[in-house]
């Protein structure tokens, strides 16, 4: 049997770079509000103690749609 193929299956998993992008971000009220991140337009999220935060953090890139979750 052969198992080669020319037109391999892209993995479900694999991602496109034309793919769009989602991302969940969440803040406490008294570290960083959602008022504060209007009036500075952008900011550095810095302090993450979650390695798997930080990873997907870094995974982030501009123009990637963000949903901010504000408790």
């Amino acid at each position: 049997m052969d198992y080669t193929s020319s037109n391999p299956q892209k993995s479900p998993r694999s991602h496109d770079m034309n793919e769009e992008k989602f991302w969940l971000m969440k803040s406490e009220p008294d570290a960083y509000s959602i008022d504060t991140l209007k009036n500075d337009g952008v900011t550095l999220w810095d302090g993450i103690r979650n390695y798997q935060a930080r990873n997907f953090m870094r995974k982030m890139n501009k123009g990637d749609n963000v949903f901010f979750y504000h408790s």
